[in-house]
């Protein structure tokens, strides 16, 4: 149910295959565990994050957070000192279907420092240089 003309980019062509595969498995492996996933609470040094609610709390201060923004953080928080690089997070949190620059991370990971900064915390988003970022905190 689709096509595609000559010449082509091959991440468009991966990210159309990957969809088809996606539509026509019978079960949708890929949503449904996302969406399993997120109805947890997670919690990580003094951060809490409600997926069910979308609401997230740093030292029990609300965090205002935008949908990309509650993405990342929750992608953080799944993979704690982990260095995440920006492929991954955008495949996390953008979706293979995402064609832009990879430094849109670069981005939301400024916005979440800043709110996170905000009250009172310390750096937790770290950067792993030439690797990319990675949530850190001290027990």
């Amino acid at each position: 149910d689709d096509y595609i003309c000559k010449p082509f980019n091959i991440r468009e062509l991966l990210a159309r295959v990957k969809s088809l595969v996606r539509r026509s498995c019978c079960c949708k492996t890929d949503r449904t565990t996302s969406d399993q996933s997120s109805s947890s609470i997670l919690e990580v040094g003094d951060l809490s994050l409600n997926g069910t609610e979308r609401t997230c709390s740093i030292n029990n201060n609300a965090l205002s957070l935008t949908v990309r923004e509650f993405d990342l953080l929750e992608c953080f928080m799944r993979h704690p000192r982990q260095a995440l690089s920006r492929g991954q997070l955008i495949q996390h949190v953008w979706g293979d279907d995402y064609f832009g620059d990879e430094h849109v991370v670069d981005v939301y990971v400024r916005y979440l420092r800043k709110k996170l900064e905000e009250t009172g915390s310390k750096r937790l988003i770290q950067t792993v240089r030439g690797v990319g970022f990675a949530l850190r905190f001290e027990n």
